[in-house]
């Protein structure tokens, strides 16, 4: 797993009281929500999210 940054932003009231009654529907964490809001519209603006892929294990031990 990739390690994650923190931000702090300011948000409206309405907007974390729908935050929450999302929370209250689906389960998931504010950040969570949050997190897929943000790809969707990073997607619909055509800006590409680019996924680190796994690093290779090093090949240092011998096998008999």
């Amino acid at each position: 797993m990739t390690p994650k940054r923190y931000y702090t932003l300011m948000m409206e009231p309405e907007l974390l009281a729908a935050l929450k009654a999302a929370k209250e529907k689906t389960g998931l964490s504010e950040g969570a929500v949050i997190r897929l809001a943000l790809r969707a519209w990073l997607r619909k603006e055509g800006v590409q999210v680019k996924k680190k892929t796994a690093r290779r294990r090093s090949d240092t031990r011998k096998r008999a």
